[in-house]
């Protein structure tokens, strides 16, 4: 995946995954949720929104969540926090 990764998404960068109410999303730098996650954030080439992938580690091994327009689509790797 790594590979296909650098012909479809920027270089990743270091972002936390806040919870907001029922809504998980990435953190813009402020204070308005609770902290649930750190990852990787790769985002689509040829995008002006936060649309890409999520690199995290759970359960001792990365998993890649889906990213739209700064939104979790799938939550499901944090709602059992």
């Amino acid at each position: 995946m790594a590979h296909h990764m650098t012909e479809t998404h920027e270089r990743g960068r270091r972002v936390t995954v806040i919870r907001n109410g029922e809504h998980y999303r990435l953190s813009n730098g402020e204070s308005e949720g609770e902290t649930v996650a750190e990852g990787l954030f790769f985002k689509e080439l040829n995008t002006d929104f936060d649309t890409g992938l999520l690199k995290i580690m759970t359960n001792s091994e990365f998993r890649y969540l889906k990213i739209s327009n700064g939104k979790v689509l799938d939550p499901s790797s944090f709602q059992s926090k």
